[in-house]
Formats: C-alpha cells, structure tokens, sequence
C-alpha cells in the first residue's frame, strides 16, 4: 500500500528496502514530493484491528526516525475494504516512545493506533 501512495504522491517509483533486509531500520525510500527529490524515510506499520490494534517499533527504527532529515510512519488500517492511512513525523510519535533512564534502555515499544485515531484518512490508491 505505501508503495502504491508513494508513486501516486510523488510520481516516482519508491523503493521497498525492507524487501533485502530490515537493518536499515526503515521500509521504503522515496522522496519528498513530484518536485523535490530529496529521500524520504518511511516506516510502515499495518493494522487488521483497526485503532484497537498496535504497533512496535524497534530501538533501531526509532533511531533511524530520530537521525533521518526527513522521515515519516505510515501507519495503515487494514480492517476494511477501503484502507485508511495516517502519515506521522517522528515528533508525532516522540510522546509514546520511551526515553532511557540510569542504566537501562528500551528496545521495543508498542504504540496503539487509536492514540492517532483522528489522524487516519481513507486512500484511493487507483
């Protein structure tokens, strides 16, 4: 699904990173916009339960969004036959990521969609 949004958005075919492998920390490149080619980071998440399912994100993807110039989540709810997409920026999703504290750190979160429940917004992807 983020493949198709991300042609149709930019006109230009992304690539699936994640396909090879996922230590980049991120699934798929693409760009800015039609008009700027700089890279764009995408982390995709994907839902069947709608806002009462979850999503987690590694100690690696978090990073990856924090050190990126430009990255974005795609977080997709699937529940339906009409797919509904949230696109967040990594400030979005900073006040549900954990921070390390004294002598220990996170490696995994699990973030609810509902906690961005406004945010999604149906997509036609034909």
């Amino acid at each position: 699904l983020s493949l198709e949004y991300e042609k149709h958005r930019t006109g230009a075919d992304p690539k699936w990173v994640a396909l090879d492998s996922n230590s980049d920390g991120y699934d798929v490149l693409s760009r800015l916009d039609m008009g700027d080619s700089r890279r764009l980071v995408i982390e995709v998440k994907t839902s069947t339960q709608g806002l009462a399912g979850y999503f987690h994100v590694s100690r690696n993807e978090w990073e990856v969004a924090e050190d990126a110039l430009f990255h974005v989540f795609h977080l997709w709810d699937v529940s339906s036959e009409t797919p509904r997409l949230a696109v967040l920026n990594p400030d979005e999703v900073r006040e549900h990521a954990p921070t390390d504290g004294g002598m220990g750190s996170w490696q995994s979160v699990r973030i609810p969609f509902a906690a961005f429940g406004e945010t999604f917004r149906t997509v036609a992807l034909s």
